[in-house]
């Protein structure tokens, strides 16, 4: 897939991934239930990316994300986040 068309169906998703974001846990379950595929897709391609470390997180970040790194990955993790 190309580029362009990535960012562009990223950019499209902005709003739903901002509300996801701002959303309390019982209220991001039902939004994702209900969410349509492209929705779904980025959620998915989004936490893959993350978790391969495609992403540059931040210290705060990386502590947040530390408690789940477990429960991420199946089998024991190479190093943490």
């Amino acid at each position: 897939m190309h580029l362009y068309r990535v960012i562009n169906r990223l950019k499209s998703q902005l709003h739903f991934l901002r509300v996801l974001k701002d959303a309390t846990s019982q209220a991001t379950r039902v939004l994702i239930a209900s969410a349509r595929h492209d929705s779904t897709k980025d959620i998915v391609d989004y936490a893959i990316n993350t978790l391969n470390r495609n992403h540059k997180l931040t210290e705060d970040e990386k502590s947040k994300l530390q408690k789940y790194e477990n429960r991420s990955r199946v089998g024991k993790p190479k190093d943490q986040f």
